[in-house]
């Protein structure tokens, strides 16, 4: 990794979402392909690896899937394979492994894909933008991605890319009113996770803004939307910034409780990045 893109992964959220991959759920391939019985097994153990945070099964699964694909000459699979590869590397923080192999994706799932897969593949390639290139590029791939959501009716693809899109958008107040909107959406949905990511992005930038008190608004809400979905990585950025937030305030107390919650939740998590910011703003304060 260059010092350009180390730098622009330290200004990344810890946890933008985990990438929603779908390989092998992206629809019912054409009479051209395979038959998906084969793929779809070694698809569903990588996808399951992948939300675990196994990455070292899900990239030796997406490696068989490719492998098969390519064999059987079917390029759906061999990009859902490709997919992801990238998306593993992506949340590895491999950005140039992730984006050479998230282009070979979409070399064949554009022509071969469905529009889940291309949703997710869009996604994917923003996230890795949003990191090695510049905000307004990975807008542009977040709004094809929502495009490919809307088109395939997956309300919860669109969702996530709509919070990916906001995430690179700059801070306004404008963007309150959009945050709040696609938080109530999340929570129409169901989905805490989202719902937590958007209240808690909301809450970093009323924080930036100096506006405290809603910024605690945000960030516990953020925190409770996770009751009923608890992570340990998600709950505890929210918890470092509550931490953060009470001792910009000067109440040390509240705020070393909070970053050792996060402390205590990290340790046991799969995010070693996460693991080191907590040390850190326990150290800080």
């Amino acid at each position: 990794m260059t010092a350009q893109t180390a730098a622009r992964s330290r200004r990344m959220p810890v946890l933008a979402l985990a990438i929603l991959i779908a390989v092998g759920s992206g629809g019912t391939p054409g009479a051209a392909q395979t038959s998906a019985g084969p793929f779809e097994s070694i698809a569903a153990a990588a996808r399951h690896a992948f939300a675990v945070h196994d990455f070292d099964t899900a990239s030796t699964e997406y490696e068989r899937l490719l492998d098969l694909g390519r064999n059987a000459r079917d390029p759906l699979w061999e990009g859902r394979g490709w997919l992801g590869l990238g998306s593993v590397a992506a949340e590895r923080l491999r950005y140039d492994d992730a984006h050479a192999w998230l282009l070979r994706a979409r070399q064949l799932l554009e022509p071969a894909g469905t529009p889940i897969d291309i949703g997710h593949l869009y996604v994917s390639l923003g996230i890795v933008i949003s990191v090695t290139g510049t905000r307004s590029e990975a807008r542009d791939h977040f709004v094809r991605a929502i495009a490919a959501f809307e088109q395939a009716d997956d309300a919860h693809g669109r969702l996530h890319a709509r919070y990916q899109a906001l995430r690179v958008t700059n801070d306004s107040p404008d963007i309150d009113d959009l945050s709040s909107e696609l938080a109530a959406d999340a929570r129409a949905l169901g989905n805490g996770p989202l719902e937590a990511a958007v209240l808690h992005l909301l809450g970093d930038r009323l924080f930036n803004r100096g506006d405290f008190d809603r910024a605690i608004g945000a960030l516990d809400a953020a925190a409770a939307a996770l009751a009923d979905d608890v992570d340990p990585v998600r709950l505890g950025t929210i918890y470092n910034s509550l931490g953060r937030l009470y001792r910009a305030h000067g109440q040390l107390e509240t705020a070393l409780e909070y970053q050792q919650a996060a402390l205590a939740l990290h340790e046991t998590a799969y995010s070693a990045y996460a693991h080191i910011q907590c040390l850190n703003a326990v150290a800080a304060t």
